[in-house]
């Protein structure tokens, strides 16, 4: 039996090797297992149509054993996919299931901004206090998130909520702590 994990990854890093088992299922065509003569494949296909990996698993007694190689993991680009698991004998053709996986970026090459929404937007924020944006911008997009001018005053709000943001990110801890005293009668 295979001390893999029983479930598939919410989430993997881009070249990283995944493996991980798929149990026998029960559909309209009976019990959907390696030991019925069924087999198993795993489609990824990101949401946006450009990407996409496949992958036959391997018979492991009672359960499939599913594993992505580094190398083809490590072609995916980062983004969210579409996982489909389909169980083929002879031919016939059953979805399992379906869900959704994020690939994050290989952080072993060089170029991969890690930092957050927040990170980045804070570092327009600042600079655009500190006078360094030309004059003429008069919006900026990122991660597909645009913004339109702000007077110094919002400006300023804006960079302590990002402040507070990042520092609950890192720290794990978000907002004041609330003290209560409770009277009873």
């Amino acid at each position: 039996m295979s001390t893999l994990p029983t479930y598939p990854p919410a989430s993997f890093e881009a070249g990283t090797t995944v493996a991980f088992t798929q149990a026998a299922a029960s559909t309209t065509l009976g019990t959907v297992s390696p030991a019925t003569g069924w087999s198993l494949s795993w489609l990824l296909r990101k949401t946006d149509g450009t990407d996409e990996a496949n992958v036959l698993a391997t018979d492991d007694g009672t359960l499939w054993a599913v594993t992505f190689s580094a190398a083809l993991s490590g072609a995916l680009a980062a983004g969210e996919y579409r996982a489909v698991r389909r169980a083929t004998k002879a031919l016939e053709t059953v979805t399992l299931a379906q869900s959704t996986v994020t690939v994050t970026p290989n952080l072993s090459l060089g170029g991969v901004d890690v930092r957050t929404w927040e990170e980045r937007t804070l570092e327009a924020v600042e600079a655009a206090l500190s006078g360094t944006v030309d004059g003429a911008l008069k919006m900026y997009m990122i991660a597909g998130r645009q913004v339109m001018t702000y007077t110094p005053d919002e400006l300023m709000k804006l960079r302590a909520r990002l402040q507070a943001t990042i520092a609950a990110q890192r720290t794990g801890i978000f907002g004041r702590p609330v003290r209560q005293t409770v009277v009873w009668r």
